[in-house]
């Protein structure tokens, strides 16, 4: 059973300092050697009917065994066949029995041979076995040929689930894909996402190792799959394989026998193992046996995954044929029997479930077919030999179920497993430092994956939880371990330092000790500029403090090797990837091609290319300098928002309000005139009257007018007859006083109209002197009767709003005032603007260099090629060649040397070179005082610690240096060395201006507070106007 996995190595006795054993050490199964009772079925006159069970060969041998089988397996396999024969069971009226052969597990033609012959002999039912899946893939062929079934009770390889391929082929334990996913389940709680593999060298091994990929995709990276060679029971370095690989976890995915192998090899090699790694074994049947060594203490903190028996998680399963199967067994062979049977294999208990299977099935064929259930076809040849009611046998085995002594047994038509996963129930066992006054290591179950759920999916809820026992751990006992080497010592309580420091070796605990290669480069690394009390001349720069704080904050070790000043950058590539030097610390840029031959780490520094230039008097200034301060798109913005709306609403409140009022004056001068006219009607009418009276009067005069006289009486008698009309008065004198009377008023009438008429003249005058004064106030106006016109003299009148100069026109409403307060407000803060911006950059102007930007070296247009310094074998010259000159060949000065930048510019063999931000910000401002930087950075990098490819302290590296620049300390050290400046700040090396006009953003606001005040002016308008239409409205109701 797995739980006595490597107990051999606990027989350690340290008191006297020698091994208690000098032949290889043995689990206690030895004393479960029959002798033993069961017995054996001569097939006498076809009275039986016979299974076959094939198991591993059980080797005594004092000598390393290669393969092992605990009696568990065969002893439940006979017990079944002997509990169906107390049961009284028959198939088609006989009785049931065994017969046994044990295989090799690596020879399959054996296997084959052995099989052929006992069906040929005793007309075999059905097999159970073998238990290695190189086997039993062989023999699942033959079943198909044979119509026989073939139950596997330990065989796990993913490829002996295809229904297609092994038609009669039917297993009991979940496949390695269970497996595999139960790994991830572990990976996934501990939060590992880096693994090694060891696997068995054949289609077993490999069949886990795919399992263990399609499992693993997209969440844990396999770093490294190492083979077990099964012909020469070795591994190629085993120890440098896992040393370079950057996970420090190791999956064994192999079987019992090999597993024990490739411990013993790891103990061999020695520091694999605990407490530098740790190792998860996936082995869960049979025993284990390892020699005696003396690094045997390595093996603490190991996990184990085992299979268990589904009653360890509650779940129901048949008791009755457990117990009376146990019993059969104690009977029969009382020395190798179980006495704590809850800690029996789990793979017995699937032999026992195999076999039940196939009487269960036998008695229910040869109820539905008792004429062929038993029957053979060509049964004297092996391979012609086929069941004759095969498929009717085979259709009940993939519909039958039954609950046996591993729980639900149920199998589909697609594939060989068990339905939904059933069956499949693992623990975590781990392997722990021995008790107090004890030599022999504890091996303790610690985790349990939930049984709460049948199925084990990648999403699926299913968990592993604890079970209450601690897990050790190999590094620090009480906290897991990461899936990535780590540089620092390993941290343990003093206790158990002391009972470590005699087991392993002290390197152990003191840490990593790294070579590191580095490079002179001011500010990154420098020597002292005096030596020590010693002679000797120490380190400093950012890149020695960055070591230190990551030494101080790890707790590895470091010595250097200083490169020298004719090494290129390139150069120290090379070094790293061919592992000459371990790794390299310097201002060395990540670039493409780089990455692709090395590795570097998280970036200790964010660098940019910069143009260093010779100090010059020379400037010249753009003659559209003047707009530069303004942004283009901020211009436009305050000639379209500010000038053109503002003249907008200037223009509509104006033509609005002046022509409204015309429209008004025109109709009251309208409704004046009908009134008017109403009058001098009536005066005409009277003047009729008047006439009338004036013949009336004449009636008196003498004789010569007595003609006319009576011409007027006859119009008095007319005028008397119109009024019998209106009433009746026969006395025409009485009527004709009364007329008289209305003459002498009409008179007087007369006379006021003749006044009115003088008025009338006067009002005409005065008419015409008002439509010259009107012609005089129009020239000022803003309105014209032509809209485009308004808008024009609005947009003169708004320019002189915007010069804060004013105009000849004046705008008359209330809004059109406002509206021009407004722009004069915005005016004056524009203006403020322009000017403070304006003068600080024609001042800044003055102190810029001769070069703008690394666009004036484009195809050498500005400066000629030989004139312009690049370092040769360095990403400058990449980038210069990729993007100056477009992989154009052009004769450029090659310097050697990043110092040579500096020098060659003041001795004036070249007039401006490509160096890094860092050491050319640094250099111009501490010693080269007349050279400069010149145009803005470009070609940005990042500086990273070189490494190997697979460098296994990688993601332990990145891990620190991420959290120093998290929390800051990485840029207080850049400041300490990238803001010292020397050199006098009024020759040029100030802080550049930046020539970043104000945009839109930046005067957003005063755009914000214009739209809000045009906005309420708008409003205010539009609410008024209403007003003044409703007043017009009941106006003319009123004296319409």
């Amino acid at each position: 059973m797995f739980l006595l996995l490597l107990l051999s190595v606990l027989l350690y006795n340290t008191s006297q300092g020698k091994h208690e054993e000098s032949e290889p050490q043995r689990l206690n199964h030895e004393r479960y050697l029959p002798s033993s009772t069961w017995p054996s079925f001569t097939n006498k006159n076809g009275s039986y009917i016979y299974f076959m069970g094939l198991f591993l060969k059980y080797r005594t041998s004092a000598t390393l065994a290669k393969h092992f089988q605990t009696p568990a397996e065969p002893a439940m396999f006979r017990a079944a066949i002997l509990l169906a024969q107390r049961l009284n069971m028959t198939i088609n009226g006989k009785q049931i029995a065994y017969h046994i052969e044990e295989t090799s597990g690596c020879d399959v033609i054996e296997a084959l041979n052995s099989t052929c012959v006992y069906i040929a002999e005793y007309q075999i039912l059905g097999i159970v076995g073998p238990e290695y899946s190189t086997e039993a893939k062989t023999l699942a062929s033959f079943g198909n040929r044979a119509g026989l079934p073939i139950i596997g009770y330990s065989t796990t390889e993913p490829e002996l689930s295809d229904r297609y391929t092994y038609r009669t082929f039917y297993r009991l334990p979940p496949s390695d894909v269970i497996k595999a996913l139960a790994l991830l389940k572990l990976f996934q709680k501990y939060k590992w996402s880096f693994a090694n593999v060891i696997y068995q060298g054949d289609s077993y091994g490999q069949g886990g190792l795919q399992a263990l990929n399609e499992a693993f995709r997209g969440e844990v990276k396999i770093s490294c799959s190492i083979r077990f060679d099964l012909l020469t029971d070795t591994i190629e370095n085993l120890r440098r394989q896992l040393e370079v690989s950057p996970s420090r976890i190791v999956v064994v995915m192999a079987n019992a026998n090999v597993t024990t192998k490739i411990l013993h090899l790891a103990l061999e090699a020695g520091d694999i193992l605990a407490p530098s790694f740790l190792w998860i074994l996936t082995a869960g049947n049979s025993s284990m046996s390892i020699p005696h060594h003396q690094n045997i203490n390595q093996l603490t903190g190991i996990l184990m995954l085992r299979l268990v028996p589904p009653h360890t998680f509650d779940i129901s399963t048949n008791t009755y044929l457990l117990n009376e199967a146990l019993n059969i067994w104690k009977e029969n062979d009382a020395d190798s029997f179980h006495q704590n049977w809850p800690q029996l294999d789990v793979f017995a208990l699937y032999a026992f479930d195999a076999i039940w299977m196939l009487i269960l099935a036998f008695q229910e064929l040869c109820q539905q077919n008792a004429t062929n259930c038993l029957s053979f076809e060509n049964h004297f040849d092996c391979f012609a030999n086929h069941l004759t009611a095969g498929n009717e046998l085979h259709r009940i085995l993939q519909t039958m179920n039954f609950t046996g002594v591993t729980g639900l047994v149920q199998f589909g038509s697609n594939k060989t497993d068990r339905v939904d996963g059933i069956g499949a129930h693992y623990v975590i066992e781990n392997i722990q430092p021995p008790r107090a006054n004890s030599h022999r290591l504890q091996i303790v179950e610690v985790l349990r994956l939930n049984g709460t759920k049948l199925n084990i999916t990648r999403n699926s809820e299913t968990e592993w939880m604890p079970t209450g026992n601690r897990i050790r751990w190999p590094r620090k006992w009480d906290e897991a371990p990461t899936d990535y080497a780590l540089l620092k010592a390993c941290v343990l309580s003093k206790h158990v330092l002391i009972y470590l420091n005699h087991r392993y070796p002290s390197e152990v605990f003191s840490g990593k000790t790294l070579n590191i290669t580095v490079y002179i480069s001011p500010p990154f690394f420098m020597k002292t500029s005096s030596p020590d009390i010693h002679g000797q001349y120490l380190y400093e720069g950012y890149i020695h403090e960055l070591l230190l704080l990551l030494k101080e904050k790890i707790g590895f070790n470091f010595t250097y090797t200083v490169a020298s000043n004719e090494t290129s950058y390139d150069e120290l590539v090379e070094c790293v990837q061919n592992r000459t030097c371990e790794i390299v610390i310097a201002d060395l840029a990540i670039t493409s091609s780089r990455q692709s031959k090395i590795d570097f780490s998280a970036p200790i520094y964010h660098n940019a290319l910069r143009l260093v230039v010779r100090k010059s008097k020379q400037k010249t200034i753009d003659q559209f300098a003047f707009l530069k301060p303004f942004s283009l798109s901020l211009w436009l913005m305050i000639i379209g928002l500010i000038y053109m709306s503002s003249a907008l609403f200037i223009s509509i409140y104006e033509y609005q309000k002046t022509s409204n009022a015309v429209s008004e004056n025109q109709e009251t001068g309208n409704h004046v005139n009908e009134r008017q006219k109403t009058k001098t009607n009536a005066s005409e009418h009277q003047e009729m009257n008047n006439d009338a009276n004036g013949h009336q009067e004449t009636s008196n005069e003498p004789r010569e007018h007595h003609e006319m006289s009576n011409d007027v009486t006859e119009y008095q008698e007319t005028n008397n007859e119109a009024n019998v009309h209106k009433e009746t008065n026969n006395d025409a004198n009485v009527h004709q006083e009364t007329n008289n009377d209305a003459n002498v008023h009409q008179e007087t009438n007369n006379d006021t109209n003749a006044h009115q008429e003088t008025n009338n003249d006067a009002n005409v005058h005065q008419e015409t002197n008002n439509d010259a004064n009107l012609h005089q106030e129009t020239s000022s106006r803003i309105y014209d009767k032509s809209k485009i016109k308004t808008f024009a003299r609005s947009m003169y009148h708004t320019i002189g709003a915007l010069m804060q100069r004013g105009s000849e026109l004046q705008a008359e409403t209330v809004f059109g005032r406002i509206q021009t307060v407004i722009v004069w407000l915005m005016s004056v803060v524009m203006l403020a603007l322009l000017t403070s911006n304006l003068t600080t950059y024609f001042v800044a102007q003055q102190g810029q260099p001769w070069l703008k930007s690394i666009d004036d070296l484009e195809m050498c247009r500005k400066v000629s090629c030989h004139r312009i310094g690049v370092i040769e074998h360095s990403q400058h010259e990449e980038y210069f060649l990729q993007e100056v000159t477009h992989n154009t060949p052009r004769n450029y000065y090659h310097l050697k040397h990043p110092k040579e930048c500096y020098t060659k510019l003041l001795d004036g063999h070249i007039d401006v070179a490509l160096a890094d931000s860092s050491s050319a910000e640094y250099l111009t401002q501490k010693k080269y005082c007349r050279l400069e930087l010149a145009g803005a950075p470009f070609g940005k990098t990042d500086f990273g610690v070189a490494i190997p490819k697979q460098w296994p302290y990688k993601k332990d590296l990145d891990a620190h240096i991420l959290e120093l620049r998290t929390s800051g300390v990485i840029e207080q050290r850049l400041e300490k060395y990238f803001q010292q400046k020397s050199c006098d700040v009024s020759n040029g090396n100030g802080p550049e201006y930046q020539n970043n006009p104000l945009t839109i953003f930046e005067t957003s606001g005063l755009f914000i507070i214009f739209g809000i005040l045009s906005s309420l002016n708008l409003i205010s308008f539009v609410l008024s106007r209403k007003v003044i239409l409703i007043r017009v409205e009941h106006f003319f109701n009123r004296f319409g």
